[in-house]
């Protein structure tokens, strides 16, 4: 984004606002053509069902939304993770300051899983012996440091030292990956219907087109959060 946006450090939040996430299929040729929504076209509708609200120097101001298109594709099949991701539009924009909500379409990036309690039950098993290996691993590093006083000590133990932490740095990515694959946090997702779960948090981006081709850039303006989900009939 331009090195002046937000530069006085205001921030533009816009408060909740309900969207309906539905199966009538998307019928806006433009909407269908955006490629951060994958490729599985034609995408299905999504709806705003309130608009929000919030209060600035002029008083309330009501932020005009209207309807996108959202999709979700497999990203990770053997994971059950699914990329979800939804566009709607904003014709007039919202600013606060400095901040600004350009009036034009908003993407918004997540992700989401199938529930698999058979899965996740050896996902936490994993995590379970990941992380007593790297507890281990950590004590041994701690035992070898207070053993290697004095330069010859120090000399001898360097090797061993060195694969340790080798071995400690590779158990922590493991984790990590792990917490990124799937759903292990509860503190980080939310349920959703139709037996899924979803990240509490996403991404919000705007695209540029940049040179002569005009080829497609996102810039990250922002983050969002699911609050929760109604199920209707």
């Amino acid at each position: 984004m331009p090195p002046d946006w937000a530069a006085s450090g205001t921030q533009l939040v816009i408060p909740q606002f309900d969207i309906s996430f539905g199966d009538t299929m998307c019928e806006d040729a433009s909407m269908n053509n955006e490629k951060l929504l994958g490729g599985q076209r034609p995408f299905r509708t999504a709806e705003p069902l309130s608009q929000p609200k919030f209060i600035s120097i002029n008083g309330e101001e009501v932020v005009d939304v209207k309807k996108g298109a959202y999709s979700m594709e497999a990203r990770q099949p053997e994971c059950l993770r699914y990329s979800f991701r939804f566009c709607v539009d904003f014709p007039n924009g919202a600013k606060r300051n400095d901040v600004e909500l350009p009036a034009e379409k908003v993407f918004f990036t997540s992700i989401c899983w199938i529930k698999d309690e058979t899965l996740m039950e050896a996902v936490r098993e994993k995590q379970g012996e990941l992380q007593k290996e790297l507890d281990e691993t950590k004590q041994k590093l701690d035992r070898m440091k207070e053993k290697s006083k004095g330069f010859l000590k120090q000399t001898l133990m360097m090797r061993p030292s060195i694969l340790l932490g080798e071995k400690r740095s590779l158990l922590e990515r493991k984790l990590r990956e792990l917490e990124v694959l799937y759903p292990l946090r509860s503190d980080m997702v939310i349920d959703g219907p139709n037996n899924l779960v979803f990240a509490k948090e996403g991404y919000m981006s705007v695209k540029r087109l940049r040179g002569i081709l005009g080829r497609e850039e996102y810039h990250w303006i922002g983050k969002f959060t699911i609050k929760n989900f109604l199920v209707t009939e």
